[in-house]
């Protein structure tokens, strides 16, 4: 979950240039020096007159000198103006002018500090350097991370905004490269090891998502939630770390954002229950969240709903990570799925769990969204976005047909279904569902957002996967795992 104030979007707009000025006055400066040596030649042209024509002799003279105090005063004018001025000017911009990434992020210390430092929410350490290694079965990879304390880290969707500011525009043939090569290692398996070193390049470490395949009766569905915002289209429940031992064990991230994002209820039920995972739902962090339900869906009365455990079945996955922070020993995450992406300057951990669900159990995104029109007002909100279920079988046949257009077979939004398994939904219900979704939340979009949002619409590209989500399920299938 993202958060971002208002004062801090306002302090990192690009920079005003405030030096136009200083500029002018140099070439002022200029000029009058050349006009000091224009009328420096014309003093020895007169004085040459002067010498050779007596009669006018004196009235030269007095030119002359006249014509020497009008050089001397633009001389100093000219040191004055276009000497220490621009100097200092030139001075000036040279050392505001940050010559690196890690240059540029130490200035905002409002959502960048060293990880030492950055104890909070939405933790993330950036990385340019991390290892990875082949497993020997061939499909895996193993992901190493060293953190010091001393690198730098974000806490804040600002943090991650002002990274990508400076990034993108400066490094898009190096985060092409490497986003070239991660696709070669991680998706078509070449190359044994690789110490990656990035020049401008700061990924962000890390992230944790949790792919949900629901099991309803005979069928198994892919449960993705839909996002209106760059990356738009499909995803998982995924969302950064928070803590340390969150950066240490992502396993942790990972069921917490599937415990945060994924609510499934079921009020047909004798007094109805919610289901529960692991008892993440009980958590602390979720009463607000929980709150909110009640208030905007109080049919459902969500606040008397029995608790209903539920078993949560990780599926094994082919990837590895050990995290290590400074001088402490290594911790590992095993049986994990391995997303980097260079395009969204993202590593991320996920896994793949299954859970049963009865066919008339509801499905509603719980996450909170801190955007910068709530968070001026001191306001939380609930994300609400659409969640899709997706037949498995036909989503893995999409993916290796290599399309781009994915429409749910059921769709749940503000707790109502649309479509069931008789009755597959059509993509003009979609359209109603995702378009209403997408306008409630566009007082919290800026123009660029709103006309990428239908720059994607024209090309039709609003119902594809997210690359994580694409990722993800391309592995599932390539391993084995997935058939």
């Amino acid at each position: 979950m993202e958060t971002a104030d208002t004062n801090a979007r306002a302090q990192h707009e690009p920079a005003v240039d405030r030096s136009w000025y200083e500029r002018i006055l140099k070439v002022v400066g200029n000029w009058i020096q050349l006009f000091a040596l224009v009328v420096l030649a014309c003093e020895s042209i007169l004085g040459i007159l002067a010498w050779k024509t007596g009669g006018t002799a004196q009235m030269l003279l007095v030119i002359g000198m006249i014509l020497v105090l009008l050089s001397l005063i633009a001389v100093a004018a000219a040191i004055v103006i276009g000497g220490p001025r621009a100097a200092e000017s030139d001075s000036r911009n040279d050392s505001d002018t940050p010559r690196t990434t890690d240059d540029f992020l130490r200035r905002h210390t409002d959502c960048v500090s060293t990880f030492r430092s950055a104890q909070k929410t939405f933790l993330q350490v950036l990385l340019n350097r991390f290892e990875l290694h082949r497993l020997q079965d061939g499909a895996g990879t193993r992901l190493i991370v060293r953190i010091d304390e001393n690198d730098l880290a974000i806490w804040s969707g600002e943090g991650k905004r002002v990274l990508n500011r400076w990034v993108f525009p400066r490094a898009q043939e190096e985060v092409i490269n490497l986003q070239r090569k991660l696709e070669c290692f991680l998706l078509e398996g070449q190359g044994d090891d690789w110490n990656v070193e990035a020049k401008d390049v700061r990924f962000r470490f890390a992230s944790g998502g949790t792919l949900p395949i629901l099991h309803i009766g005979d069928h198994a569905y892919y449960c993705l939630f839909y996002r209106e915002i760059r990356p738009i289209g499909w995803n998982i429940a995924n969302g950064s770390c928070d803590t340390r031992e969150e950066l240490l064990q992502p396993r942790l991230a990972m069921k917490r954002e599937l415990s945060e994002e994924l609510i499934i209820i079921d009020p047909t039920r004798e007094k109805g229950h919610r289901y529960v995972f692991d008892d993440y739902h009980d958590a602390a962090e979720f009463t607000i969240s929980h709150e909110l339900i009640h208030r905007l869906f109080p049919e459902l009365t969500f606040d008397s709903l029995s608790r209903h455990p539920v078993k949560v079945t990780p599926e094994p996955g082919p990837d590895e990570v050990s995290v290590t922070i400074g001088r402490n020993k290594a911790k590992w995450t095993h049986d994990c799925f391995l997303n980097i992406n260079a395009t969204d300057l993202g590593i991320e951990i996920d896994q793949i769990v299954t859970i049963e669900v009865d066919p008339t159990a509801r499905l509603l995104d719980g996450e909170l969204a801190d955007s910068v029109v709530s968070a001026s007002k001191g306001d939380t909100r609930l994300v609400n976005a659409p969640v899709g279920l997706f037949s498995v079988e036909k989503m893995n046949e999409s993916l290796r047909s290599r399309v781009n257009l994915f429409v749910p077979d059921i769709l749940f939004h503000s707790a109502r279904q649309y479509g069931n398994v008789e009755a597959p939904l059509n993509e003009g219900s979609l359209d109603t569902v995702t378009g209403e979704f997408a306008k409630s939340k566009w007082v919290d979009f800026d123009r660029d957002e709103q006309v990428h949002y239908r720059d994607i619409q024209d090309r039709g590209l609003e119902y594809d996967l997210c690359p994580v989500t694409r990722s993800i399920i391309t592995r599932f299938i390539s391993t084995n795992l997935g058939k």
